[in-house]
């Protein structure tokens, strides 16, 4: 049977890695939970102001370079205890290409100041820091008190969103949607991105998150059901296709996780079972409800899609897929063979289109893949997408071992997590990595796989290896 054990109630003493220690877990927690929190409040601060993105793009510099900085004195106090983990090489990895296609990369400017005028769009060399600081800091938080934080936290943030994306919905908002003002005559929901295909990223993982903790809580809680009906209705009212599919994929994702776990455990998951369909049928309500009221949150992207294909039709062409991602996509795949190595520079997607003979000035172009993977591709190189693909399965590799293996809350959260994982690499296909959303993903991959949870790498240090081969010399005499 499987314990009732509820991601916010459960005792600590389910812990299965209570031998390792971080000195700088409290801190982790602290630099992981206030980025969660300052940015949104940051945002809505700016948009009150009438400053949108005024402050983000600095705010996540701060925590990269300062995270960075955290990272290393990290790793110089706990490496006399000769302990490193296989997700620890990952930031290391992820770094090393991050330099290289700064490097080599196309635009000249990339590392000016004047780059830096750009604070809604583009991702700048601290932010890739933050990411990747924030994921090795969160893979530090192994305590279960700590992870319930974690848990309340983004609530917290699924709270602050859902209400300014619902409000939206109503025609009362704090700022209009930037890039695509147009959105307000409509209804629709943007949250705190201004952008709705941004916010369906920041849906999915809202969904993702409160499924999780109302399946797996102790008691039925029905505020926690509550608020994820108004996420999933933010979701709908977002108007994003590729929000629909990190919703299947989380659905997916539980009934194939649930299979798999009864499977594995021979336990029963009777009661989450019942749980889960129970929200689905929630989430059905609300379809329902939205269809007798306001039908155009869904008929209106199915309408664009058909367009979208009898243009394809037409043109006999796959540029018009998903509002020209075919054509975003082709530009940025023909450059891959003459950038193979080093990609064409980390946040220079533009180079595929303006380095096109055909292009000229006031043609079409894009700064962004539209697909996190192919844009990784592209920017970075191909052996930069297979180390983030390397570690993505590992961090699901390391997640499902957990949920089969351990117990109590950290079994729990990380099925939570694992669901926030899964939407969101889905919904990746057709978005794209945006400095007031992705860090929320980083973190999560970090939680997915705590270090007590990881196999260590052994190090031997040059000293130990030179004694080691004095004793076998030693010995031979």
């Amino acid at each position: 049977m499987v314990e009732k054990g509820d991601v916010i109630k459960a005792t600590e003493a389910d812990i299965s890695g209570e031998a390792v220690k971080n000195k700088f877990e409290v801190f982790w927690l602290i630099y992981v939970t206030s980025c969660m929190l300052v940015m949104p409040i940051a945002e809505v601060i700016c948009e009150a102001m009438d400053r949108t993105f005024a402050w983000q793009a600095y705010i996540l510099s701060f925590y990269g370079l300062f995270g960075f900085a955290a990272v290393l004195i990290d790793r110089k106090i706990n490496a006399k205890k000769d302990k490193m983990y296989l997700g620890d090489f990952f930031f290391y990895s992820l770094l090393a290409f991050m330099l290289i296609s700064w490097i080599f990369s196309e635009d000249e400017s990339n590392l000016t100041l004047a780059y830096r005028l750009n604070t809604e769009y583009s991702e700048w060399p601290d932010h890739f820091l933050a990411y990747y600081s924030l994921m090795y800091g969160a893979s530090r938080i192994i305590g279960d008190k700590y992870r319930k934080i974690i848990i309340y936290v983004f609530v917290g943030f699924g709270l602050l969103e859902v209400t300014v994306a619902t409000l939206q919905t109503f025609d009362i908002y704090l700022a209009k949607c930037m890039y695509t003002p147009e959105t307000n005559d409509r209804l629709v929901s943007y949250g705190l991105t201004q952008n709705v295909n941004f916010y369906g990223a920041i849906a999915v993982l809202v969904v993702a998150l409160l499924t999780g903790i109302f399946i797996f809580g102790r008691k039925i809680n029905l505020l926690i059901y509550l608020l994820g009906m108004f996420a999933f209705y933010t979701l709908i009212a977002c108007v994003s296709r590729l929000a629909w599919v990190g919703f299947a994929a989380i659905i997916f994702f539980y009934v194939v996780s649930m299979i798999v776990f009864r499977k594995k455990t021979k336990a029963s998951i009777r009661g989450q079972a019942v749980r889960f369909v129970s929200i689905c049928a929630g989430f059905i309500a609300v379809i329902i409800i939205v269809l007798c009221f306001r039908s155009d949150l869904i008929t209106y992207k199915i309408d664009s899609s058909f367009r979208q294909f009898e243009e394809m039709n037409e043109e006999n062409s796959f540029d018009a897929f998903g509002s020209k991602r075919g054509l975003i996509w082709k530009k940025g795949l023909r450059t891959v063979p003459t950038h193979f190595l080093t990609g064409v520079g980390q946040d220079n997607y533009i180079y595929a289109f303006i380095s096109d003979p055909e292009w000229k000035q006031g043609d079409y172009m894009q700064q962004k893949g539209h697909n996190e993977y192919i844009h990784t591709l592209v920017t970075q190189g191909v052996p930069a997408l297979i180390n983030y693909l390397a570690l993505l399965i590992y961090a699901g590799i390391t997640a499902f071992n957990i949920v089969i293996k351990q117990q109590g809350v950290r079994r729990y959260t990380t099925w939570i997590f694992f669901g926030m994982f899964a939407g969101y690499t889905a919904q990746a296909l057709f978005n794209s990595s945006i400095i007031n959303v992705a860090f929320y993903f980083w973190i999560v991959i970090g939680l997915m796989m705590p270090i007590d949870s990881q196999k260590e790498i052994k190090k031997i240090h040059p000293i130990e290896k030179l004694r080691s081969l004095e004793a076998k010399l030693e010995k031979k005499k």
